[in-house]
């Protein structure tokens, strides 16, 4: 994946570059300019900017159309929901692009923590105990013993399964994962209860 490159030369100016990781190494693809000045750095990042744009690429719809940024001469007013615009403030007005704020693994956190509720473990109400045991033996050997999988295999399975965290007009918006059903398969093995040792 191409990323943009400043590296200071030899005359002092800073150069502007696209790059791009090969074998290890940095490999330069495009020399966007060199600048001497904070505004022609400014100008240079921007460019390259433009350049590392994908016009191909999709768009996560969210059903909420595009408007051009634009400046109210009266006061905001107050926060809209994102979903469920109050019908007094009428249609939110986007003030930029929807943007990715987070992710997380919350499903395989989910279903860890349902096996450390199930064990037992729950009344000692101590987070980092929780966190220690979760991500020792006990709770690996359990999920092993449910799922017949290797908690390494597991969690390889589960990771991938983001849910993402979305912001629009600073509103936040939790995205679950699509979870396809040999992974269903995995959590329907670890949340189901009684032990197994």
């Amino acid at each position: 994946m191409a990323f943009i490159r400043r590296v200071r030369t030899k005359s002092g100016a800073t150069a502007v570059q696209i790059a791009e990781y090969a074998a290890g190494r940095q490999r330069i693809l495009k020399h966007v300019g060199s600048a001497h000045t904070e505004a022609e750095l400014g100008v240079l990042l921007a460019r390259a900017g433009e350049l590392l744009d994908d016009r191909d690429q999709g768009v996560l719809e969210l059903g909420v159309e595009p408007s051009p940024p634009s400046a109210a001469l009266v006061a905001p007013a107050p926060e809209p929901a994102l979903l469920n615009p109050s019908p007094a403030s009428g249609l939110a007005v986007r003030t930029g692009p929807g943007r990715v704020v987070g992710t997380d693994s919350r499903v395989l956190f989910e279903a860890l923590a349902a096996v450390y509720a199930q064990l037992g473990f729950g009344v000692l109400e101590d987070e980092v105990f929780a966190a220690l045991v979760l991500a020792r033996v006990v709770v690996s050997r359990e999920v092993q013993n449910r799922t017949g999988l290797t908690i390494r295999n597991v969690v390889r399975q589960l990771r991938p399964l983001r849910s993402a965290t979305i912001a629009i007009n600073a509103t936040s918006q939790i995205f679950p994962p699509q979870i396809p059903a040999d992974k269903q398969a995995i959590l329907k093995a670890i949340h189901r209860g009684g032990l197994t040792h």
